[in-house]
């Protein structure tokens, strides 16, 4: 079995600041953005389902979705952001924003469409709270049923405390 050694003589690259600043970050950090990908496939025609829940004080989160109808006739890509915030003794707010970068084929019966809507808060104010984040993929004409979605979700903890998206 071969090994893979290091050549003798061969120096290590010096880290730079900005790599030990970017290392020294850990999810749920303040100031530190983590990224999460997933993909679901099966999705009902125009039903939304939760890709995700956000647990918070405060922060935002960038969704890029990109869906594709179950017969492959049409695809979506777009990006909603999402933000979060909270002050102690109060309820979250959380504001979808209007559909961004938005690139979609044209189908020859239908078209995909896609939208993300947040759930409704839940937990107590003195504690933990919680947002369902969720997805609709919907065909705008034909049959196609069984469609398919792959999202990446960028999350930007603004504070102590952590935001995070599982």
């Amino acid at each position: 079995m071969a090994t893979i050694q290091r050549p003798t003589g061969v120096a290590r690259r010096r880290e730079t600041k900005w790599e030990r600043a970017f290392r020294a970050y850990k999810d749920g950090d303040p100031c530190s953005v983590m990224h999460r990908t997933l993909a679901i496939t099966g999705l009902t025609d125009a039903t939304a389902t939760t890709i995700g829940t956000l647990t918070i004080p405060n922060g935002g989160l960038q969704l890029t979705v990109c869906s594709a109808l179950g017969d492959g006739d049409s695809a979506e890509v777009s990006t909603y952001p999402i933000a979060v915030s909270r002050i102690a003794g109060a309820a979250a707010k959380v504001v979808v924003g209007t559909k961004a970068m938005v690139a979609a084929t044209a189908g020859a019966t239908g078209n995909a469409a896609v939208t993300v809507t947040a759930g409704a808060v839940t937990g107590a104010i003195t504690g933990p709270q919680t947002i369902a984040i969720q997805v609709a993929v919907a065909r705008s004409a034909g049959t196609a049923a069984n469609h398919d979605l792959v999202a990446t979700a960028q999350v930007y903890n603004a504070r102590a405390g952590g935001i995070t998206f599982a």
